[in-house]
Formats: structure tokens, sequence, C-alpha cells
């Protein structure tokens, strides 16, 4: 049934207040939650330098702020939500959106769970290669060469100017990187 907006508050048509909107809402305060309560504790220490972390900052800070900024965000987001109307689109997607969004999820989640014993440059490769492949990239050479370069660049940014921890490859310490 189409939504109605009686009393131009956004109602909709039996008085229910809960709609699409809501529930994303209601999503992103859980997600917010999850990630300041579970987060900051699987976020490793800075490496210390002469007894001093080096970066100054606690470990715990960023994974704080983003869960807060979710939290509120989706506090913000559920106390307008029942008066938008907008349709749920995700009723219309076809088989070809259902399935590249299906296999970009499992190929990150692969990536998650690989990152660990390949390292963050090798799992991050295979994953733009593959993706890039997938969604229709045939120039190869081109696409190997920016997944490599790409990920290098990440973890070069990462390790040397922000100094977040990042696993670089197995079993080696490439300092030259």
């Amino acid at each position: 049934m189409a939504p109605t907006d009686k009393d131009g508050e956004g109602s909709r048509a039996g008085g229910s207040w809960f709609n699409y909107n809501v529930g994303c809402a209601i999503g992103v305060i859980v997600l917010g939650v999850a990630i300041w309560l579970l987060t900051p504790y699987q976020v490793e220490e800075a490496a210390t330098l002469f007894g001093q972390p080096a970066s100054g900052l606690d470990a715990h800070l960023f994974p704080r702020m983003v869960g807060a900024v979710f939290v509120g965000l989706g506090i913000w987001y559920l106390l307008i939500a029942p008066r938008l109307k907008d349709p749920n689109l995700l009723r219309r997607l076809d088989r070809e959106a259902i399935t590249n969004t299906c296999v970009s999820l499992a190929v990150f989640l692969l990536f998650a769970f690989v990152m660990e014993h390949l390292g963050f440059v090798i799992s991050a490769a295979l994953v733009m290669f593959f993706l890039s492949t997938f969604y229709g990239n045939r120039n190869y050479w081109l696409g190997a060469l920016v997944s490599i370069l790409v990920p290098l660049a990440v973890f070069n940014l990462f390790t040397k100017v922000l100094l977040v921890f990042l696993p670089a490859f197995p079993n080696a310490d490439l300092y030259w990187l």
C-alpha cells in the first residue's frame, strides 16, 4: 500500500511509523555501538620509542570517535526517518546488481580473513585485480600494475606517515618499502 500524508507529518496508511529509513537508522546505531565496544580492543598499540608511544595518541581514540559519530548520526537519522517517504529501492534491484553486491561482500570478507596471513599489500592487490577484472577491466597489465602500486602507496602512507600498523608481508620484514 502506498504511503499517505494525511496530516503533513509523513504518516503511513495504518498509522505505522516504521519504514525502511527507520530500520536503516536503527542499523546505523547498532553498528556505532558495535564499533564503540569491539574495535578499540582490536587495534594494536603503537610502537614505543624510549618507553613512550611514538604517536602520542591513544589507540582507542579513533575507533571510539567513529563509533560516537555513527551513534550520533544514527540518532539524528532515527529522529527524521519516520517523516521520510522514500521508497525501498532495494526491492527493485535486478539480478546483476544483487550478484555484484554479493560477490563484492564475499571478496571483502575473504580479504579480512587472509590479510593477516598474506599481508596487506598482497591481499589488497589480489582484491583490486579480481574486482576490477570482475567488473569489466580487460587491460590485464594495467590492472596488475595499478593493483600493485596502489596497495604499496596505501601501505606506505599508513605505516610511514600515519604510523598505523598493517601486516606487511608474510614472514618478511621489508623495511625498504
